[in-house]
């Protein structure tokens, strides 16, 4: 648990001070962004696992004045309960949003979730996500991060901080 607060720590310091776009036209060229969020189990994985953090890493290009594409990736891990491993992974996904308002947007991201524990392997990815845009690089995100293969579906409704730049 230090290790993964650690990280967390680092990913968000990272995040926040990193401005890799200075003097570039956004509007042309994408975005990069960058978040850290909490989650809470919901379904098969309440059973199973109690905390969720993710870490998440994307690139969005601006394909009209609604529409946002581009993809995601990142890190989750899930502390396990009762006896049960820890789950983490990592995801592979591309993204698509809609641009609702100036501060509002909808949209989510849709891949494959490589398992960075024991065994290896992977599983379908999904994650619908709400944004809410304090300014032109701070937001509050809130998704349902699903993790669904073999009969099971894994799944962790979060919120958390996203970064632009």
């Amino acid at each position: 648990m230090k290790k993964l607060f650690l990280l967390s720590a680092i990913a968000l310091f990272a995040v926040t001070t990193l401005n890799a776009q200075v003097g570039v036209d956004r509007d042309k060229n994408g975005q990069f962004y960058g978040g850290i969020q909490p989650g809470f189990p919901i379904g098969d994985s309440a059973d199973l696992t109690t905390f969720s953090i993710a870490i998440d890493l994307g690139y969005l290009f601006e394909l009209s004045d609604d529409f946002d594409a581009g993809v995601a990736s990142g890190y989750t891990h899930a502390s396990g309960e009762d006896g049960f491993d820890d789950f983490q992974f990592i995801p592979v996904a591309g993204s698509i949003y809609f641009n609702a308002s100036e501060s509002v947007s909808f949209g989510g991201d849709i891949g494959y979730a490589i398992n960075a524990g024991s065994g290896g392997g992977g599983d379908f990815y999904y994650r619908p996500a709400l944004v809410y845009k304090f300014d032109e690089s701070n937001a509050i995100a809130v998704d349902f991060r699903t993790v669904s293969g073999d009969g099971v579906s894994f799944s962790w409704l979060g919120v958390g901080y996203r970064r632009s730049f």
